[in-house]
């Protein structure tokens, strides 16, 4: 089961202004974007990342703040002592991508679909299930570069991340 959440105007406003200031602030600090979307902007990439973040942030009632910047360190959101990094995409059968295993860094991964004012969040997943379940995919027609992922489906859908999370948080 996956959630859709609608953003008001303001919080799109404000998910612009920190995505552009997220991107500028990391190409200046000469830090890459980690983009697989061979035709979106670095800026755009960066907004879709704040809503999604927003979005787990709104699902889950956890603090964020879209303008805490830094250089990203693998981790978005926490959930008491959880760790949560969260994927965005723009394609509806989109996949939960990383860059290498190593790039894994948090417990739990969840994958967004973003478009416009609305962000479905699909699902998500613990670390060790992706380490154990993930299957090296290209994603460009030259098919040079392979990537660990998860479809959609093999995601756990975010009722049960939920309840993950509040046992995490409770025990």
């Amino acid at each position: 089961m996956s959630f859709k959440i609608y953003f008001s105007p303001k919080e799109i406003s404000m998910a612009e202004q920190a995505g552009a200031f997220r991107s500028q602030l990391a190409r200046a600090s000469g830090v890459k974007n980690q983009r697989i979307d061979p035709v979106r902007s670095d800026e755009e990439i960066d907004i879709a990342g704040i809503k999604a973040e927003m979005a787990v942030a709104k699902l889950y009632q956890l603090d964020h703040d879209p303008y805490h910047f830094g250089i990203d360190s693998g981790v978005d959101l926490w959930s008491g002592e959880t760790s949560i990094d969260v994927k965005s995409t723009f394609h509806p059968r989109g996949h939960l991508v990383f860059k290498s295993l190593d790039a894994f860094k948090a417990d739990i991964a969840m994958l967004c679909i973003v478009q416009d004012n609305v962000v479905k969040v699909s699902g998500g997943c613990e670390r060790h299930w992706f380490m154990e379940n993930h299957v090296n995919r290209t994603f460009s027609k030259d098919k040079k570069d392979a990537y660990p992922s998860l479809t959609q489906r093999d995601l756990e859908p975010v009722d049960q991340i939920w309840n993950l999370l509040t046992h995490a948080r409770l025990y």
